[in-house]
């Protein structure tokens, strides 16, 4: 590697490179090379990376170990055994101060729960709804969130009204499968269709009933069911995984947040108006929104998955879901 690169940006492939081969990976440096901080303008020189630049990063990937060898031309990584990657939950220090998001005033709460108090959806969320699931209608519905990424909310009713999910599930060849998702306007179909393929040879009962001591218990505990449904099911994410959850009826705690979410807080002044959708990428702007909405539900009295179908009616509501 040559030329300048945010340390920021140096730490976050050397975790990323770790985890693809294994959890050890040592990163080659070019002499010469100069490695420069965009705040304080440190350069790579070893007394620099042993004393400030590598403690500084080790407090936020603290499941791995980093160090300098072979007379400082490699910077390696190593994780720690028995630990799970992290690098999709972890964020940076210029992440975390750049999406820092401070308390909402208690005027803003007491705004959205007037705004939200007496809007009634046409979605109804029924808690436990999972236990009496179909394994094929339980897929049925993360088709639907594996498909509903850059996709609009009505193409995907579309789909979800159509007999045509009903073949997605029967596992047709990924020719078919493609067609039907580009019949609907789904983005992206050729990946999606890979994904579909791979959630239709799980065994979803399963994977939900070796959660169920995690279902409406806490924040922090269903977080962990979201954990584990975005480490098994391809093409979900925060988002995507959390509406998952609430659609069969998992969760009480996880938000749903998407660009409609984040519109409606900042129009309520809950939250920050220079976040863009895409930061709800974010670990750290997803979790402190979520925190938001708990203490908002709270208020009003009600679960997140109720407040969700609320703010989904309050901006906008489209059918009601059909499963």
């Amino acid at each position: 590697m040559s030329g300048r690169w945010h340390w920021d940006k140096v730490f976050e492939h050397l975790v990323y490179m770790c985890d693809k081969h294994g959890g050890y990976y040592q990163l080659s440096i070019e002499e010469g090379a100069q490695f420069k901080d965009g705040q304080v303008g440190e350069g790579w020189g070893e007394y620099n990376l042993r004393q400030k630049i590598i403690p500084r990063y080790q407090k936020y990937y603290t499941d791995y170990e980093f160090g300098v060898s072979g007379n400082r031309k490699y910077l390696w990584c190593k994780r720690k055994t028995g630990l799970p990657p992290t690098l999709r939950y972890r964020e940076t220090p210029v992440e975390e101060q750049k999406y820092q998001i401070n308390e909402p005033s208690e005027d803003a709460y007491i705004r959205a729960v007037n705004a939200l108090r007496n809007i009634k959806p046409k979605s109804i969320f029924i808690f436990g709804k999972w236990e009496k699931i179909s394994e094929n209608d339980l897929k049925k519905i993360a088709i639907l969130r594996i498909c509903s990424s850059q996709t609009r909310v009505s193409n995907l009713r579309n789909l979800e009204y159509s007999p045509d999910l009903n073949k997605l599930v029967k596992g047709p060849p990924e020719k078919e499968i493609s067609a039907i998702l580009r019949k609907h306007g789904i983005r992206f179909p050729e990946k999606k269709t890979k994904w579909i393929k791979n959630l239709l040879s799980l065994d979803i009962v399963s994977l939900i009933q070796k959660m169920k001591t995690l279902s409406g218990k806490s924040l922090s505990q269903e977080r962990k069911a979201r954990k584990q449904i975005v480490k098994t099911i391809n093409g979900i994410g925060l988002k995507t995984a959390s509406d998952f959850l609430k659609d069969i009826g998992f969760s009480k705690y996880l938000a749903v947040l998407d660009s409609r979410n984040l519109k409606f807080l900042q129009n309520m002044e809950l939250a920050p108006k220079h976040l863009k959708p895409n930061d709800l990428s974010k670990q750290i702007v997803y979790y402190k929104l979520e925190e938001v909405e708990n203490k908002l539900a709270k208020k009003i009295g009600i679960t997140v998955s109720e407040l969700d179908e609320k703010i989904m009616a309050y901006t906008g509501e489209e059918r009601p879901h059909k499963i």
